[in-house]
């Protein structure tokens, strides 16, 4: 089974010829973390019935799906730890998006 810094990299023609592997990341996932479906449905901004479908495979799983569903357990995660832990990780990650940032903003100042 491949990791999720190698899902991340998949293709196109990749994503949808290992849509069961990722699948059962998904719900690796949330049975690990112990989270209902209700629940993670509710908070990636799904109805339980289509959240339901994604799991079961009825729905074909886009990456825009996988990324919601994967901030959810992120911040499920995130919520479980310390206050200042929880600060100090959005501090990493403000600092951490500062590259990109600034990239992105030079790049458009470029085609002025």
């Amino acid at each position: 089974m491949a990791t999720v810094k190698e899902i991340f990299n998949y293709n196109p023609q990749e994503w949808q010829d290992h849509q069961a592997e990722i699948l059962e990341h998904v719900v690796e996932g949330r049975k690990w973390l112990g989270l209902s479906r209700e629940w993670v449905a509710r908070n990636a901004g799904y109805s339980i019935t289509q959240y339901t479908r994604l799991e079961n495979g009825s729905r074909f799983l886009e990456f825009e799906d996988f990324m919601r569903i994967g901030v959810v357990f992120y911040l499920y995660q995130e919520s479980l730890s310390p206050p200042y832990i929880q600060a100090w990780n959005r501090m990493v990650l403000f600092v951490k998006g500062l590259g990109f940032r600034l990239r992105y903003w030079l790049e458009r100042l470029e085609d002025f």
